[in-house]
């Protein structure tokens, strides 16, 4: 089918505002200039290259023996490539709005379903443009990463409170610190698990909905992260889509969300590049994901409505979580930004935990654990052996487990010989008879308990920490230990963003966990979303482990998140002193849980697969037509 002649945007030239395109100069005809002045053979040669390039983007189907009209794109209505720049930065920006709109705590309920769609588009856009693959890589970044910074600018309130009223920077200066710093993290993670994906499968519209879901699924599993989500969580706020987590884990979301949001591409992308993926392909592509998702939410529906009759033969567990909501306003640069102003003090949380044990009962054969959040015990645990001594015998006497999130100074010893002594985010389990047992935090946060890179580079370290004094530098434990409190009764100690990582709860229910305790501080983050992104984090790990969370904060919110990833209790107040008492029956477990190691090695491998398909094998073609 001949082609207009393509403009130096990869679309084809228009004439005046009808669309229609202009014939082409022709040699020793008066009064044309390109025949006149440049002759026939140059003019011909570019509306040749010109539309040779533009067949090969955007093939079309011809009749035989007659020529389409050529058609109208709606890119021929923007005046200038400026207008272009702006139509992507917006694009761009509403992505980024949409994904913030998206999280718990802005949860709009169907954001999620066009949150990456303008992002698509605007890529899609960017690259129609000539350029060498360095250029294509940067277009790349340029739209992406600005993504992350206005999520971060919608969800990232929490590191504005924390970069203000405990490090002590202006207002302005934190608000950056949150888009340039948490939004170059989010921006950086979009680039690398959807931006050059598109990249690479741009324009092969039936690879790209196998490949990049599979790029972002085993490389969000694989890549070191402080906060984990997968682009298939924004799904959240309808539950029955997200409960087959118990079987692909958190990354098998996007195997839904991100086909969705390219196939809805194709269809806008025919409103300027009509003839570049056929009708047909399309529909079969609507068509089998509207199976998918209708396969995916009966699965959930049938495991929610499964889920909701309590099992007779599960173990249960009485628990009672302390929320004491001490002041952290002696850390703090700005104290009077501080919420609370209760002073932390051993005699407080025994006093605290007697009130909640008399109030909810203790439970004749049914095991009780009492739970003090992080931040509230007021020395190292294991250095004061004074009040280790009374805590120990009062737990005794009452006959209850105690669960204390403390700092544990130990000694490592190095591969080589020698060693050294490093402090750990600790959770002790103190049994009412027996010695403690105890579990090292596993996911640190970066610039407060720990300095990304110092163990690298040294000097980085000590500059930050002369730079700012109250950054810690904790080391992070590699054990996901297990506290085993009755028979059938085993409980997954999590120290609080250890639930923002699904790494933690994975190894500790592969160790037989079946109940998880998030022992957190939240305070730091004063009057912002944080609770509930918290919360968010829990609710994966417990639909992916099939065990009921308490979620415990020291200045709340805390709540008991069922197997189903629901709340199952009352829910205490933001900066409020309080307490939860909740009978929870032992979690059934998941084939996730169990074989989620396997699972996550699965992705890579059909990953490696649909490479080997859209690359491999056309080579492989190529190379032996060429041998015949």
């Amino acid at each position: 089918m001949p082609k207009s002649p393509s403009g130096p945007s990869g679309r084809p030239a228009r004439s005046g505002r009808t669309g229609r395109a202009r014939r082409a100069p022709q040699a020793g005809v008066p009064g044309t200039a390109q025949g006149a002045t440049h002759g026939t053979a140059q003019g011909a040669t570019k509306a040749s290259a010109a539309a040779d390039s533009l067949a090969k983007a955007e093939p079309a189907a011809a009749s035989p023996g007659r020529a389409d009209p050529p058609q109208a794109s709606a890119l021929d209505a923007l005046p200038s490539p400026w207008a272009l720049r702006r139509l992507i930065a917006i694009l761009v920006l509403s992505s980024g709005l949409l994904l913030g709109l998206s999280v718990p705590g802005h949860t709009v309920k169907f954001a999620w379903a066009g949150a990456f769609l303008p992002l698509f588009v605007a890529l899609d856009l960017a690259l129609r443009q000539p350029g060498r693959g360095r250029v294509r890589v940067l277009k790349t970044f340029a739209c992406t990463w600005p993504v992350g910074a206005m999520m971060a600018l919608v969800t990232g309130g929490w590191v504005v409170n924390t970069s203000h009223v405990f490090g002590g920077l202006p207002l302005t200066a934190a608000w950056l610190v949150d888009a340039l710093g948490y939004g170059s993290l989010l921006g950086l993670e979009i680039f690398a698990f959807l931006g050059i994906p598109f990249l690479l499968t741009r324009g092969r519209f039936v690879l790209s909905l196998i490949f990049v879901p599979l790029w972002s699924a085993a490389f969000q599993l694989y890549t070191p992260r402080f906060l984990f989500w997968s682009f298939g969580e924004q799904m959240h706020p309808v539950p029955q889509l997200v409960q087959i987590a118990d079987v692909l884990g958190p990354a098998g979301l996007n195997l839904w969300l991100v086909p969705l949001h390219l196939t809805l591409l194709g269809w806008v992308r025919r409103a300027y590049a009509p003839g570049q993926v056929p009708r047909r392909t399309l529909w079969l592509a609507t068509a089998a994901l509207a199976l998918a998702f209708a396969a995916n939410y009966g699965y959930g529906a049938w495991r929610l409505d499964a889920l909701a009759t309590p099992d007779p033969a599960a173990r249960r567990v009485h628990l009672v979580g302390i929320q004491p909501n001490f002041s952290l306003k002696e850390l703090a640069s700005n104290p009077e930004l501080s919420p609370s102003d209760r002073q932390a003090s051993l005699r407080s949380l025994v006093s605290d935990t007697n009130a909640a044990l008399l109030k909810g009962g203790v439970v004749p054969g049914e095991p009780t654990v009492a739970v003090w959040p992080e931040s509230v015990y007021p020395v190292p645990y294991f250095d004061a052996p004074q009040a280790r001594v009374q805590v120990e015998a009062w737990a005794r006497a009452l006959g209850v487990h105690l669960l204390v999130a403390t700092i544990d100074n130990a000694y490592v010893p190095a591969p080589g010989g020698g060693g050294d002594w490093q402090a750990f985010g600790a959770a002790v389990h103190i049994p009412p008879g027996g010695s403690p047992s105890v579990y090292h935090k596993m996911n640190l946060i970066p610039f407060g308990e720990t300095i990304p890179f110092a163990h690298l580079v040294p000097a980085w370290g000590r500059a930050l920490k002369a730079a700012v004094p109250r950054i810690s530098q904790f080391a992070a434990g590699h054990d996901p230990a297990v506290f085993a409190i009755a028979a059938g009764v085993v409980v997954a100690p999590l120290i609080c963003f250890d639930v923002a990582d699904y790494r933690p709860a994975l190894g500790m229910a592969g160790r037989g966990a079946n109940v998880g305790i998030v022992m957190g501080n939240l305070a730091w983050f004063g009057r912002s979303t944080a609770s509930q992104q918290f919360e968010g984090f829990a609710r994966f790990r417990a639909v992916e482990n099939r065990m009921p969370i308490l979620v415990l904060s020291q200045n709340g919110e805390s709540v008991l998140i069922d197997e189903r990833g629901e709340p199952a209790s009352p829910r205490t107040g933001l900066f409020e002193v309080g307490a939860l008492s909740v009978e929870v029956a032992a979690g059934r477990g998941s084939f996730y849980g169990r074989h989620g190691r396997w699972m996550n090695g699965l992705y890579a491998v059909a990953l490696a697969a649909a490479a080997g398909w859209g690359w491999g094998w056309p080579a492989l073609r190529r190379r032996l037509g060429r041998r015949a």
